[in-house]
């Protein structure tokens, strides 16, 4: 056996000099649907959906309403206030305004709730003796019609030694009192109801002036709900962002209640909640893609006659 001894060669890896590290973007907040429902006695609740866990295509489009789901419970958020106001509800970025009557007599202020912080606000009524408003969301800006005024509301930073994200906000009354149309919406002609459809936006420019001809416009070809049904009250259409992603909302009476009847205590109601796509097929024509679809079920709680039958919903 030979005696030579073993030498160990000299490591002659160098370790790699390890690169800075890359700041990574923080990821978006998941966005949900707020949805403000009248099911509490003494005002109404704001309830969160999660759109993205519904129901696959034809899984369950055909629930019976008595298999639909109790809406998410706890609710974010309460709001003390007289019924029959669900439109008085507004949104702005992620604050959900709720202009229910005047919480401070002094000021005429109102409750503005931030679904991001969790946080409660007061904000300034721009006219105490408005009755009811009439918002608008227009490149990012909130726009409030009350009486004949248009407002614009505006956050301005708190004085003192506050944070940058502390604000408080206020009203701009803005000259500007024609907004663009979107792009997708529901049709609310005879013949078309039911359905979504698509018009051209003309350029802001041609507000200046009488418009002379209607913008170019298309029908979608796919009902989503039928309007002449005697159980339906209303439906929302809403915009979640990406090329074509949109949720619509519709209320219905449940089948228990009679449609045309006296109602005996606070009435039953079923709220269908469909998310989908929207694309031209090779025709051209307008089509819905990737529906997913989840029911709910609510009672109000009060039995008044809402004047409000259009759901009343926020993404954000």
């Amino acid at each position: 056996m030979s005696k030579r001894q073993l030498r160990l060669q000299p490591c002659c890896h160098k370790a790699k000099r390890r690169p800075p590290p890359q700041q990574q973007q923080q990821p978006q907040p998941r966005q949900h649907v707020y949805l403000v429902v009248d099911d509490w006695e003494t005002g109404y609740s704001v309830r969160k959906i999660d759109v993205d866990d519904m129901d696959p295509p034809h899984a369950g489009a055909d629930l019976d309403d008595d298999e639909a789901e109790p809406l998410p419970d706890p609710p974010v958020v309460r709001f003390y206030g007289r019924h029959c106001r669900l439109s008085h509800f507004g949104a702005y970025g992620t604050n959900i305004l709720a202009m229910l009557g005047h919480s401070d007599a002094a000021t005429g202020a109102f409750p503005v709730f931030d679904t991001k912080t969790l946080g409660l606000t007061l904000c300034p009524h721009p006219d105490v003796h408005s009755a009811q408003p009439l918002f608008a969301t227009v490149a990012g800006e909130l726009y409030l019609t009350v009486g004949y005024s248009t407002f614009v509301l505006d956050s301005l930073p708190l004085p003192g030694p506050y944070d940058d994200e502390d604000k408080q906000c206020s009203w701009i009354k803005s000259p500007r009192i024609f907004a663009p149309f979107n792009s997708i919406g529901l049709c609310r002609h005879k013949g078309g109801i039911g359905h979504v459809c698509s018009c051209d936006a003309p350029p802001l420019s041609d507000y200046a002036t009488t418009l002379s001809t209607m913008p170019a416009w298309k029908l979608g070809e796919d009902q989503l709900f039928d309007a002449y049904d005697d159980r339906h009250l209303g439906a929302t259409l809403l915009y979640l962002g990406g090329i074509s992603d949109y949720c619509l909302i519709e209320s219905r009476l449940h089948k228990d209640q009679e449609p045309l009847g006296p109602c005996d205590g606070p009435r039953r109601r079923v709220l269908r909640v469909t998310k989908f796509g929207l694309k031209y097929d090779k025709s051209g024509e307008l089509r819905t893609t990737r529906q997913t679809v989840r029911s709910y079920q609510m009672t109000e709680g009060h039995e008044f006659n809402e004047s409000c039958l259009t759901p009343v919903a926020f993404w954000m």
